[in-house]
């Protein structure tokens, strides 16, 4: 899928926007500029409409006489498409566009004297991008094109001859003559390398000139059997002269044709190419409108380089799933719809059966699994292990909980709290389970080694991303605001040097500053433990909370260091069940996984909701 570029940073389509307050500010203050800019042009263009009558007779005055006479068909058919008679002499190409095509039309004609005739491809909404054709750019190659005269419903067609021919463009060797020489390998196109933003015509000078009689009719055949597929022209019509000199220059534009009109049989179109021309002529209607394409260029731009992009999933078209056949992709098996696991409570019906839909499952109070498993893993991240141990898995294999009471206990409490982590975080940090000491006794270094029952508080080493954090927040470089941008930390020169895959795709990881970065390697030396007869002596700083006397002057001991250099001293360990959570609580609540409590805690955890539903029980 096409990327998009946001800054130096790329979003792969589909995404949608995510701008920061900032950018939310700036986008408000461009959109008023063109509101007010709006206005403007919405009262000068009232000002105007005041001379429009004059304007408009003045230019009939100087209209050169008209040349072309419109011709109005009696019939129209093609090999595969339908071609429809459409007002003012437009015929319309609809249905499946084939590959190839041929256009058969037929009309009356009059007794005047004619001297050629003219093809005019004419834009229409429905085309590729309001081009002249359903080809991908809205271009046609027109392969040959001939008339055919017949005078009476019982003569025969008369071939007529052309002496010359001109177009109002030509796409490099497709000349509107090779619309002449009977080889489908050449013909007439008008594609200039951008969407198709005008009409185009092609007159035909005939070798001599006709005087038809009174009942006779004109047909012409119109080939499209070019190699470049679907290109078949989609909306035109024909026009006649007797000058003798037929040409394509002044009064066959738009505007003339428009102006010609009476003003109670102007189409729309009409009007609006009336309008554009009669504003076009005043220059400070001119400079409001170049300003105002300015101010939303400038928007735009913004918008695309600055306002951060967040990629979603398109669900605009579903996909065919299918049972693979011995987990073969190549075999597939009967189709499978979207529904969840039959053991767990089902989808209420008025859902939707997607992406949305499974989040309302995910979050009701009837499905159990994800409170669970949240809590879990909280319990986790503070304890050194979770209540199922096998955090990864709570499944039939996994093992069974040796809390269970408690963790139903957690998990409704967890949707109680409307799901915030936050206030469950809280929770466990001030729970006594949690702000024990970590000393182990003789008794549990039996029955509880491993500290399954909660006996004590565990000790562990910070992980190295919240150390990180620590020592940025304890040093005054820790931004603390919330939402925005993605933060891009320090990282080695040239760890994404494999990126550089071509000019066009080149990437500079783009750090972010206005803080001191912290290389990630010393911090994952710091998280690791220290084995016997490995690690450095460490000193534990003095008067820190929860330290006798006689502790001051402890011999160094692996689990406490200090850093003056990062704002502060603190020791690493809760040998007290003091230390860091009470000397930067803020910080302890996220990142310190330490403490657990006595064995009884599971009966105390039922006995405190004796009326606690069920509803994970059977997992």
């Amino acid at each position: 899928r096409p990327a998009r570029q946001s800054g130096n940073k790329r979003a792969a389509a589909p995404f949608i926007d995510a701008p920061t307050e900032e950018n939310k500010k700036y986008i408000d203050d461009f959109k008023k500029q063109i509101a007010e800019n709006t206005q403007g042009i919405g009262q000068r263009r009232s000002e105007l409409s005041k001379e429009r009558a004059q304007w408009e007779a003045r230019m009939l005055k100087g209209l050169p006489k008209a040349n072309w006479t419109r011709l109005t068909p009696r019939t129209a058919e093609a090999k595969s498409q339908t071609l429809e008679l459409a007002k003012d002499g437009l015929i319309y190409a609809k249905g499946p566009n084939p590959d190839t095509d041929e256009y058969r039309v037929v009309y009356p004609l009059g007794k005047e004297k004619i001297t050629g005739f003219k093809l005019e491809a004419v834009r229409h909404p429905r085309m590729t991008k309001g081009g002249l054709a359903r080809s991908d750019s809205g271009n046609f190659v027109l392969t040959d094109i001939r008339f055919n005269l017949r005078n009476s419903a019982v003569d025969e067609l008369v071939p007529l001859k052309i002496q010359s021919a001109q177009a109002t463009y030509e796409q490099g060797p497709l000349k509107i003559a090779s619309a002449l020489d009977d080889n489908p390998g050449t013909g007439w196109a008008v594609w200039s390398g951008k969407p198709i933003d005008r009409d185009h015509a092609a007159s035909f000078r005939l070798k001599e000139a006709i005087e038809p009689p009174k009942g006779a009719e004109l047909e012409i055949t119109l080939k499209f059997n070019s190699k470049h597929k679907n290109h078949n022209l989609g909306h035109f019509r024909f026009w006649a002269t007797g000058q003798p000199e037929p040409s394509l220059k002044g009064e066959n534009t738009e505007l003339t044709h428009a102006l010609r009109k009476a003003r109670e049989k102007r189409s729309p179109a009409d009007e609006k190419t009336i309008s554009e021309a009669f504003f076009k002529k005043d220059a400070a209607l001119a400079s409001l409108l170049k300003k105002k394409a300015a101010l939303e260029k400038k928007l735009k731009d913004y918008q695309a380089s600055k306002v951060p992009k967040a990629m979603v999933m398109n669900d605009a078209k579903k996909r065919q799933t299918h049972l693979l056949l011995r987990g073969e992709y190549l075999k597939k098996g009967e189709p499978v719809s979207f529904s969840t696991p039959s053991f767990l409570p089902k989808m209420k019906e008025d859902w939707p059966r997607n992406r949305l839909g499974l989040s309302k499952w995910l979050l009701s109070r009837e499905q159990p699994l994800t409170a669970r498993v949240q809590v879990n893993r909280m319990w986790q991240r503070f304890f050194g292990v979770g209540l199922v141990k096998t955090s990864e898995d709570l499944g039939v294999q996994s093992e069974y909980p040796l809390h269970l009471d408690l963790l139903d206990w957690l998990a409704v409490e967890f949707q109680d709290l409307g799901w915030s982590q936050k206030k469950m975080h809280r929770l466990i940090v001030t729970s006594s389970a949690y702000r024990q000491s970590s000393k182990m006794n003789d008794w549990q270094r039996e029955n509880d080694p491993e500290n399954r029952l909660v006996s004590r508080a565990s000790r562990f080493r910070l992980p190295s991303m919240i150390l990180r954090d620590w020592a940025l927040a304890n040093s005054g470089l820790l931004v603390n605001r919330l939402g925005g941008a993605p933060v891009f930390p320090y990282q080695p020169k040239k760890v994404w040097e494999a990126l550089h895959v071509a000019k066009n795709r080149s990437f500079e990881y783009p750090t972010s500053k206005g803080g001191r970065p912290v290389p990630p390697q010393p911090l994952h030396l710091l998280a690791t433990n220290h084995r016997a007869g490995q690690h450095v002596r460490l000193f534990r700083p003095p008067g820190l909370p929860g330290q006798t006397r006689s502790d001051k002057h402890a011999p160094a001991r692996p689990h406490d260091i200090e850093r003056s250099d990062l704002g502060g001293s603190v020791p690493l360990s809760r040998r007290t069940g003091h230390g860091l959570r009470n000397h930067r609580p803020g910080l302890a609540c996220r990142s310190l996984p330490l403490g657990q409590r006595s064995a009884s805690l599971r009966q105390r955890a039922g006995d405190s909701r004796r009326n606690l539903p069920r509803t994970t029980r059977d997992l």
